[in-house]
C-alpha cells in the first residue's frame, strides 16, 4: 500500500510550555529605564491600592495610612516587573490584570502579585475582631499579611523554577543521548554497507 503520512506532533500544555520554553530567557530585561519602569509601576499601584481600598471601604482620615501600604505593597509586587519585563504594556496587562502569562518572566510576576495580595487580603480579616491588639490596627495586618504572601510566593516559584530546570535537563539528557545512539547506528549501518576488498574486486581499492 502508499505510504502512511507522518503522525502529527504532540501537543504541549500551556504549562509545559511554560516550563520548558522560556528558562534561559529569565533575566533581567536588557532594554534601558529600569528606574523609569520602577517608578511608573510604583507610583501607578499606589494610586490603584488607594482607590480600591477607599472603594471597599477604608475610611478618608485613613488616607496617609493606606498610602504607606499601597506604597509598600506596590514595591513588593511591582519591583520584580519592573527588572524582568519590558515597556511593553502587553506584558505588564497579562502579568497583573488578565492573569494569563505567556512566559516564565510574566508567570513569576504573576504568581507573587497573586499571593501578595491574597496574603494582605486574609490579613485584613483581623482589622475588625475586637481583640484591641496594638498590631490589630489598619494597615498593620496587611502589611504582615502581604510579606507572608510574598514570601509564600516566593518559594513556590523558586520550587516552580527548580522544578522546570531539573525537567529540562533531563530532556536534554534523553535527547543527547539519543541522537549518540542514532550517530552510532548510522556508522555502524554505513560500516556494513562499505565493500569488503576480496580477490575480484580488489582493482578498486587501487
Amino acid at each position: 500500500g502508499g505510504r502512511r503520512p507522518p503522525p502529527p506532533p504532540p501537543r504541549r500544555s500551556r504549562s509545559r510550555t511554560l516550563e520548558r520554553a522560556d528558562l534561559t530567557s529569565l533575566q533581567p530585561a536588557q532594554e534601558g529605564g529600569l528606574a523609569r519602569r520602577a517608578a511608573v509601576s510604583v507610583a501607578a499601584g499606589t494610586f490603584f491600592f488607594c482607590f480600591a481600598a477607599t472603594c471597599f471601604g477604608v475610611p478618608i482620615r485613613s488616607l496617609l495610612d493606606t498610602a504607606n501600604l499601597g506604597f509598600f505593597f506596590s514595591t513588593l509586587v511591582a519591583m520584580p516587573g519592573a527588572c524582568l519585563l519590558t515597556e511593553d504594556l502587553g506584558q505588564w496587562k497579562r502579568s497583573y490584570a488578565t492573569m494569563k502569562p505567556q512566559n516564565t518572566a510574566e508567570r513569576v510576576c504573576s504568581e507573587l502579585f497573586l499571593c501578595s495580595i491574597a496574603g494582605s487580603w486574609l490579613g485584613a480579616w483581623v482589622v475588625p475582631l475586637d481583640w484591641n491588639a496594638s498590631w490589630q490596627r489598619w494597615p498593620i495586618p496587611c502589611f504582615l499579611g502581604a510579606v507572608a504572601g510574598n514570601l509564600a510566593g516566593s518559594a513556590w516559584v523558586v520550587r516552580w523554577l527548580g522544578r522546570a530546570q531539573h525537567k529540562q535537563e533531563e530532556q536534554d539528557r534523553r535527547r543527547r543521548k539519543y541522537e549518540s545512539g542514532a550517530r552510532q547506528k548510522k556508522l555502524k549501518e554505513g560500516a556494513e554497507d562499505a565493500p569488503v576488498c576480496n580477490e575480484s574486486n580488489w582493482w578498486m581499492f587501487m
